[in-house]
């Protein structure tokens, strides 16, 4: 057989395979994983198939089943008991802890493993794909902003029957019709074609006191969303499912942005976006009633991500080419990258390793992985082609802590020191050095930064004789940022006064975990009193009532309702002075506690433990410790929020 022939014969071949062909490859591919479920995905593709009028139904339904392989979602009777911890929650009878702790004293701990895990491929059926198809065109074409929304967008943003894990339920018809005629009024204004203006106005409607927000939940799936929106009760993932899914159901362009970690914290986090008219993104959070551009919100992220339906077929084939192991976060990823959307305090820069902060051994791996810390281990957040002159990582949010790894045999392998990238671009190696010193460690994780602990700068401490405070004395002013348990103030005041109190500044929200008046300097049991302050709701039910400030316990706290004007303080029997007061910020139960079992860590290459401690007071004191690298404390018994520091100048100092 000569060259033409065999061209020819090789031209015929696909031809007829392509004829044989009746979907686009990606979607014979998708069909040949649905087992028996095949035909009833078929049904879909047919349905559309035949009228020309339906060809960009036709297309829709075919970008759904070429995705429809990399979801799933679970079955099981734990699942559907713990379901109701969303109602449990919203009745604000328990606290958010003791609404877990009942569920697993009741049912055992959540897991995933506990359930059945169900393909959607495998399961979804014709009648269900058809509906939704029907509706989201439905709000897409009927809508007065859908005319502003492209098909890309609306295949990604609006076509989509699911977010994530969730069960495949008929949610668009009834969201529709429950949240439509919210827009009635807006249908015939000249803002009529903006989505953000639609989106805005359901918010709005969204937000108030009836939610109730908690981290304090298993690892469960994305619930549906007619029990989020019933209850309106979860995590940052439950509130931001139930406005997408919202938002969708009207035909808005809506979907979830996320970051994988936060660079003060060891969790993600995630919220709502909505395209406007000119495809700008506006972000709500935690159901609230602002909608923010994205340049403008603040996040403490080295990278964010948007969650597409599709997946992200050019970063997994330019990843396969080069390794076909990839770090979880990696695998099959249905996000792309949105970091350039999102500058905020922590400008973009690109991070460019130093050439000292390099390992000298020889460097593995053909991916080059930014990791940052979480726990005592490393996340990685993005990557790069290793190349031998030199390793760039574009659009990072710097200010944080990052090391690069390569991926082997299932895990991270270290080929940096750590180092924080500053927003000139400088880099500061963290590493041994030759000096050791003594650290004084007051707490072993302080996510509460610019919440908390700063919020009592400029709280006033007031004496007065008028139950109304009509004319006040102030006692003391906290200055400084509270850094530990319980901080002190002296009084010079040689006054005495029948009535006491905190006033936080404005903007603080009063944020208060306890405080205690004492009329000598040495005494050690403070003064008693008819507690008084501004009430949130009713004191039997509110957890975050001004009584909580007086209750002796540091763990409870004080969260006024509004912004300004909260305080808490007594009523004394009888005129009294006062010379020392005691003040511990709202916290969440990650300072120093005496009595606990703690252990110190510092990092040289690996972590290497300092040694165990059980602290006899609110502060912990090692000696000899390795100065300028990254340092953990870990409490062994009890908490799971830990994070490492540095310790400079006689202070921690997370990152």
């Amino acid at each position: 057989m000569n060259c033409t022939t065999k061209y020819i014969f090789f031209l015929f071949i696909l031809i007829i395979t392509v004829a044989c062909s009746r979907y686009p490859a990606e979607v014979e591919q998708a069909l040949k994983l649905a087992g028996n479920n095949r035909s009833e995905l078929e049904k879909t593709l047919a349905y559309y198939q035949e009228r020309q009028e339906d060809s960009l139904k036709y297309k829709a339904a075919c970008f759904l089943i070429a995705n429809m392989p990399y979801y799933h979602y679970f079955e099981g009777n734990l699942l559907e008991q713990y379901s109701g911890i969303y109602e449990t929650l919203a009745t604000g009878k328990q606290r958010p802890q003791e609404v877990l702790d009942s569920y697993i004293d009741k049912y055992g701990r959540f897991s995933k493993s506990k359930l059945q895990r169900k393909e959607d491929i495998q399961t979804i059926t014709s009648a269900y794909l058809v509906q939704n198809i029907e509706w989201a065109f439905k709000v897409w074409e009927g809508q007065p902003w859908g005319k502003n929304i492209g098909f890309d967008d609306f295949c990604e943003y609006i076509l989509p029957y699911k977010i994530g894990d969730e069960q495949s339920v008929e949610w668009r018809q009834i969201l529709y019709e429950k949240y439509n005629p919210l827009l009635d009024s807006l249908r015939n204004s000249p803002d009529a074609s903006d989505p953000y203006v639609a989106a805005y106005t359901v918010i709005r409607s969204l937000c108030g006191d009836n939610k109730h927000f908690t981290t304090t939940l298993p690892d469960l799936p994305y619930m549906v969303p007619h029990i989020i929106d019933r209850w309106r009760s979860g995590s940052c993932r439950d509130l931001t499912g139930l406005t997408v899914y919202i938002l969708r159901a009207l035909g808005i362009a809506s979907g979830v942005d996320f970051v994988p970690i936060l660079s003060l914290a060891d969790t993600g986090h995630l919220w709502a976006f909505v395209l406007d008219k000119s495809g700008r993104t506006h972000t709500s959070d935690y159901l609230e009633c602002i909608m923010r551009p994205s340049g403008k919100v603040r996040n403490y992220a080295p990278k964010v991500y948007r969650i597409t339906f599709s997946i992200n077929k050019d970063m997994e084939s330019q990843m396969q080419a080069l390794d076909p192991s990839v770090p979880p976060f990696f695998v099959h990823s249905a996000y792309t990258d949105v970091t350039s959307l999102y500058t905020g305090r922590n400008p973009i820069r690109p991070v460019v390793v130093a050439d000292s902060a390099w390992y000298p051994q020889k460097r593995l791996g053909k991916i080059a992985y930014l990791c940052v810390p979480r726990n005592l281990d490393w996340y990685p957040v993005t990557w790069v082609p290793f190349d031998k002159s030199g390793v760039r990582f574009n659009q990072v949010k710097v200010n944080t802590v990052f090391r690069v790894a390569t991926w082997e045999n299932n895990q991270l392998v270290f080929h940096t020191d750590p180092f924080i990238v500053d927003t000139l671009r400088n880099q500061n190696i963290l590493k041994v050095d030759s000096i050791k010193d003594r650290v004084c460690l007051f707490s072993k994780y302080n996510h509460d930064v610019e919440f908390f602990t700063l919020r009592m700068i400029g709280g006033i401490f007031e004496g007065s004789n008028h139950i109304s405070f009509e004319s006040t004395d102030t006692l003391f002013v906290i200055n400084e940022e509270p850094r530990r348990l319980l901080n002190r103030g002296q009084i010079h005041s040689k006054k005495k006064y029948r009535y006491v109190r905190y006033k936080g500044v404005n903007g603080s929200y009063c944020d208060v975990a306890e405080i205690a008046f004492f009329e000598h300097t040495d005494d050690i049991t403070p003064l008693k009193g008819k507690v008084i302050g501004t009430p949130n709701v009713l004191e039997s039910t509110d957890h975050n009532d001004y009584i909580k400030a007086l209750d002796g316990n540091p763990y409870t706290s004080f969260h006024y309702k509004e912004p300004s004007g909260g305080w808490v303080g007594l009523e004394l029997e009888q005129p009294t002075g006062i010379s020392k007061i005691v003040y511990t910020p709202r916290n969440r139960d990650n300072f120093v506690r005496k009595g606990d079992l703690y252990e110190l860590f510092y990092l040289d290459k690996e972590w290497v433990s300092a040694g165990k401690k059980t602290a006899t007071a609110d502060s912990l004191v090692y000696e000899h410790i390795p100065t300028g690298t990254l340092l953990y404390l870990k409490n062994h018994i009890r908490g799971i929020e830990e994070r490492p520091f540095l310790y400079k100048d006689g202070k921690q100092m997370w990152w």
